[in-house]
């Protein structure tokens, strides 16, 4: 009987908390908190954009060009999910992908002609074109989410 009594009671004790729990999480963060966070977005933003820039800029001294894709991937992806996160409205998570698949377009064009002329890997191309397209997959998933067919 005594065992019955203590595991109810460790078991309202556990409901007890996690009702506490999930109604601290209810609560919005105070405003201090979100002024903090779009703030450290916006220098992660700033962060990865010179990153890109910088690795982009790397090119012609890179020897392994399949690490520098997957740098400039990983990059590009980061930059994405900021980006996004920082959104305020629909257009601007649209925007966001836009600008995404425009850089991508182009390692994707760049890593093609590469590849054609013998002096990157195919998978380097193919890599290149799964990032965009994967992009470009969330952007037009994206798009159905808002009810824009475009």
């Amino acid at each position: 009987m005594r065992t019955i009594v203590v595991g109810c009671g460790i078991a309202l004790a556990l409901m007890a908390g996690l009702v506490n729990d999930n109604s601290a999480k209810a609560d919005p963060p105070p405003k201090g908190d979100a002024e903090k966070l779009k703030a450290l977005l916006g220098e992660r933003r700033d962060t990865l954009t010179k990153e890109l820039e910088m690795t982009t800029k790397r090119e012609a001294i890179v020897p392994d060009k399949s690490q520098w894709l997957d740098q400039l991937c990983q990059t590009q992806e980061a930059l994405l999910d900021v980006d996004l996160e920082l959104s305020t409205s629909p257009a601007d998570r649209l925007a966001a992908y836009k600008k995404a698949l425009e850089g991508l377009q182009k390692r994707e064009d760049f890593f093609k002609s590469m590849t054609e002329r013998g002096l990157a890997l195919p998978q380097d191309y193919m890599r290149a074109k799964e990032t965009r397209l994967k992009v470009e997959i969330k952007m037009t998933k994206e798009r159905m989410k808002q009810g824009d067919s475009k």
